[in-house]
């Protein structure tokens, strides 16, 4: 029976436990994150979803008295696309930022990082602290190879210590 000692000194069958371990801790960090930001989710959630509900009612109502104009046909369908298109764009990075999965190594843009990381904490912000995040995002930032996932998380990580950090009134 041998034993295979890695360059750390680590015993090959721990360092792969060690692995996972830090790999689950990762995880149930991103999943403890979700659970604080999922009572603002609801919050971001609910207002596209009311948008929806009322452009469908206002349809059914105009439609009932008289033909329906159609600007404002396209007005209303409109307003019920983007707010289908801004919950699916929630549920999207709210998948993204729980997966458990291997490191994925994608070229993405910094922007795009910026701005689902501010999408998942800007509504707790302002719904728990009274805290606007404004930011101002240059166009040439460019692309990076990295785990966007990731990388997100980190920036959530940091908005939240930020907001911590603040005093009680902002």
């Amino acid at each position: 029976d041998e034993t295979k000692i890695g360059g750390n000194g680590t015993v090959d069958g721990e360092k792969d436990r060690l692995t996972q371990l830090g790999r689950a801790l990762s995880h149930t960090q991103r999943l403890a994150g979700i659970g604080s930001l999922s009572a603002s989710t609801v919050l971001e959630l609910t207002n596209p979803l009311n948008i929806i509900t009322s452009s469908c009612s206002n349809l059914v109502y105009e439609l009932q008295d008289k033909p329906l104009d159609q600007d404002l046909l396209k007005y209303y369908v409109g307003l019920i696309e983007r707010s289908a298109f801004r919950i699916a764009q929630i549920i999207k990075v709210l998948q993204d930022y729980a997966s458990l999965d291997e490191p994925q190594m994608v070229v993405t843009g910094v922007n795009m990082i910026l701005r689902d990381a501010r999408a998942l904490v800007e509504n707790q912000f302002l719904n728990q602290a009274n805290i606007h995040i404004t930011a101002e995002l240059s166009d040439d930032l460019g692309s990076i190879v990295c785990d966007h996932n990731r990388i997100t998380q980190v920036l959530v990580n940091l908005l939240a210590n930020a907001r911590e950090a603040m005093d009680p009134d902002g």
